[in-house]
């Protein structure tokens, strides 16, 4: 158990560690109509807190620094927040999703973006400089927080059992499910969460672990009803 609890420690302090290590603008962003990208929510002390921008405004864009005209802005679409790109209709749709979240994530490295809000109601617009940051741990979500304790306690749960009764095969396979738990829920819960963007590449490897955690996850429990 002392190394259950070695390795739950060390799980949760790379996915924080990951989590926080992206650029962070200190938005909370939705998808809206028409594909849109919305503010729902602005981070009193986030780098993009500014009177000009407020809940209900619409992304329309972010930029290289300097780009107040907005023509090298890239364009958002509320279809950059999809949380689970295996909702994706196509290994095609999948690529692109993927190349986009390069491209954003490429973006957001930069020390000086520009962000291009408007508000849809009276049609102003406005350009507003933000010097990104790496993401706090007070602003990840709660979502983040429940997928990375049921993870661990998952995992714990099924080790602490086997460890009581490591001869049966019924604990063997429990214990297996909770480790396809925490190896599928701790991916889930960097990206899913992600404030607009993960280098496609982390994303994809992410995005792996969580389809080889859901299998191990499945494959143990199928196995353990079938046991006689």
């Amino acid at each position: 158990m002392f190394i259950v609890m070695v390795v739950c420690i060390a799980a949760s302090a790379l996915a924080v560690l990951v989590a926080t290590s992206r650029p962070w603008l200190g938005l909370t962003l939705g998808a809206g109509p028409g594909d849109a990208v919305i503010l729902t929510d602005i981070a009193r002390d986030g780098p993009a807190a500014s009177s000009e921008a407020a809940p209900g405004f619409r992304l329309a864009g972010i930029g290289p620094g300097g780009n107040a005209d907005g023509r090298s802005a890239v364009l958002l679409r509320g279809s950059d927040l999809v949380e689970e790109p295996d909702g994706l209709e196509s290994y095609a749709q999948a690529a692109a999703f993927l190349a986009r979240q390069s491209e954003l994530a490429a973006l957001l490295q930069q020390s000086v973006l520009t962000l291009h809000v408007v508000n849809d109601e009276t049609a102003e617009a406005h350009a507003l400089e933000v010097h990104p940051r790496a993401r706090p741990v007070r602003a990840l979500p709660p979502v983040f927080w429940v997928q990375l304790v049921s993870g661990l306690a998952g995992f714990a749960i099924g080790a602490w059992i086997w460890a009581m009764r490591s001869g049966d095969i019924g604990t063997r396979l429990f214990a297996l499910s909770g480790l396809g738990l925490l190896v599928s829920a701790l991916p889930a819960a960097i990206y899913s969460t992600r404030e607009l963007a993960v280098d496609g590449d982390l994303f994809a490897m992410l995005s792996a672990f969580n389809h080889l955690g859901v299998h191990l996850f499945g494959g143990a429990m199928v196995a353990l009803f079938l046991r006689r």
